[in-house]
C-alpha cells in the first residue's frame, strides 16, 4: 500500500514512520500533513483472548508465553511468581467448554489487525537518516540475478519444464512450466512470469503451506483468485527487492477477480501482502543459501597450475559456429484454463 502511495505522491524516499517513531528520531511531522493508514496482521494465540480462561490443577492462572520447553504461567494473585509447566497439565475454558491445549490452539487461535497511521520522510522535518541506495536496474545484472533466483529454487526442489502453450505451476509435481524465452516480447515478460510461478511454488506444503496451493482449488473459485493475488504481489515485491522489472501486461486478466474479492473483504489485501512478503523472504533466503554454497565450493577448489591452464597450441581451432536465424515469434496465446494455477 505504501509503495502505491509513494508512486502516487512522488515521494523519492520509500520510508514511512508513525509520529512516535519520527519523534524518537528527533523529527516532527509538518503541520497540515495527512498520514496514511496501514494494517499489520498478526496471529493471536487463544490464551491472550479475554473470553478464555486457563487453569492449572483447578487454580486460575495467566499464561505469559510458550515454547518447546513448556508454558510459562503465573498465578492470578498479586505478587505470584512465574514458572514453567507442561501444557498437558493446563485446562482451557471457553464458553463453558473444557479444551485441551492442542484443541484450543486449533479452534481458538485467530488473526487480529492493528491499524497505525504513518507519514513519509518527505512530510517531516528534523530527521537525520542515511540515504537510500537505489536498486540496480541495468540489464546484465537483472538477467544474472533472475537466473540465480531460478537456480536457488531448483536447488530447493522445484523443477522447471518447457510448455509453449502457457505458464503454470503443478503442485503435485512441484514443477513450473514456462514457454521458451524467445516466445516472450522481452526479458521482463519472461522473468516476470517466472517469478509469478515461483511465487506459487512457495506455497507448497513442504515450504510455506498456503491453502491456495495445498487446497487443490479449481480455476474460477475464490481461493484460486486469492492465491493468484498472493503470487502477483510476490512478483511485485521481488521486483522492488531485486531490480528485476515487473511486467504488468501478463497479469491484467486477474484484476476483475481480485476486485471482487477486495470489495467483499477490505482486509484481504493486507493478508495477501503479508503472505507474499513471507514468500519473498523464503526465496531470498534460498538465494543466500545458494550463494554461500557456491562460495564454499570455490574455496575448496585448488588453484590450477600454469601448465594445466596453458592452451594446447597443437590442437586445431574449433570449427566456426553457424548462427541460426531467429524463428518466427508466434502470437501470444491465451493460457489454457485446464491446468492449475496458470498464468
Amino acid at each position: 500500500m505504501l509503495m502505491m502511495v509513494q508512486l502516487e505522491k512522488g515521494y523519492t524516499d520509500p520510508r514511512f514512520g508513525t509520529v512516535r517513531q519520527i519523534n524518537q528520531l528527533d523529527g516532527t511531522v509538518n503541520r497540515g500533513e495527512k498520514g496514511y493508514p496501514i494494517e499489520y496482521w498478526g496471529e493471536q494465540p487463544f490464551y491472550e483472548r479475554r473470553d478464555v480462561g486457563i487453569t492449572y490443577f483447578r487454580d486460575r492462572v495467566n499464561v505469559l508465553t510458550e515454547d518447546r520447553q513448556g508454558v510459562v504461567i503465573r498465578g492470578a494473585d498479586a505478587g505470584a511468581r512465574s514458572r514453567r509447566v507442561s501444557a498437558e497439565d493446563l485446562a482451557v475454558w471457553h464458553e463453558d467448554r473444557q479444551l485441551s491445549w492442542q484443541e484450543a490452539h486449533e479452534s481458538l487461535d485467530r488473526w487480529v489487525a492493528k491499524i497505525s497511521t504513518v507519514f513519509n520522510v518527505a512530510q517531516t522535518v528534523g530527521l537525520t537518516l542515511d540515504p537510500v541506495d537505489p536498486k540496480p536496474l541495468t540489464s546484465i545484472p537483472t538477467v544474472e540475478r533472475a537466473e540465480r533466483l531460478l537456480a536457488s529454487m531448483r536447488r530447493d526442489g522445484v523443477q522447471f519444464e518447457t510448455d509453449n502453450r502457457s505458464a503454470y505451476y503443478i503442485p503435485p509435481r512441484d514443477t513450473v512450466y514456462l514457454p521458451e524465452r524467445n516466445r516472450f516480447d522481452s526479458a521482463e515478460g519472461y522473468y516476470g512470469t517466472a517469478l509469478h510461478e515461483i511465487g506459487h511454488a512457495t506455497g507448497a506444503a513442504k515450504r510455506l503451506g498456503r491453502d491456495g496451493i495445498t487446497g487443490n482449488h479449481r480455476f474460477g473459485t475464490e481461493p484460486y483468485a486469492r492465491e493468484e493475488l498472493r503470487a502477483e504481489l510476490f512478483s511485485v515485491f521481488m521486483a522492488a527487492e531485486t531490480g528485476i522489472p515487473h511486467d504488468e501486461s501478463q497479469h491484467r486478466a486477474y484484476i476483475q477477480s481480485w476486485a471482487k474479492i477486495l470489495k467483499s473483504d477490505r482486509h484481504e489485501i493486507f493478508r495477501a501482502a503479508s503472505e507474499a512478503g513471507k514468500a519473498v523472504d523464503y526465496v531470498l533466503g534460498k538465494e543466500q543459501e545458494l550463494a554461500q554454497s557456491l562460495q564454499q565450493t570455490a574455496e575448496r577448489q585448488p588453484e590450477p597450475s600454469r601448465e594445466s591452464s596453458a592452451p594446447d597450441r597443437s590442437a586445431p581451432d574449433p570449427a566456426p559456429v553457424q548462427e541460426q536465424p531467429n524463428p518466427p515469434r508466434p502470437r501470444r496465446r491465451t493460457p489454457s484454463r485446464s491446468r492449475s494455477l496458470e498464468r
